[in-house]
């Protein structure tokens, strides 16, 4: 699990994009709440977050059993996930 502040100077027609870089089978959660699942191999994988992003949240993704202990801990994420990022899209 990875705890991150909402993006500040978002205005109301910006978009903001949870990006995975290398998906692997998991299922993503943001806050609690089940966003979908990733699929492995289908290059980087995007879900939009603006609605449910809050001034703190928590993003969890669970992995498969094969996947699980190499991502286990509060320590960097795994190499082959790649990197994990937000994108913000301006509406302007």
């Amino acid at each position: 699990m990875r705890s991150f502040g909402r993006p500040t100077g978002i205005g109301p027609e910006d978009r903001i994009w949870l990006v995975i870089e290398r998906a692997a089978a998991c299922v993503v959660a943001l806050n609690g709440r089940v966003l979908a699942a990733a699929s492995a191999g289908d290059g980087p994988w995007r879900h939009d977050v603006t609605t449910a992003l809050q001034e703190r949240n928590e993003l969890q993704l669970t992995f498969n059993a094969a996947r699980a202990d190499a991502a286990a801990g509060r320590g960097p994420l795994p190499e082959w996930l790649g990197v994990v990022t937000l994108i913000i899209e301006s509406g302007c």
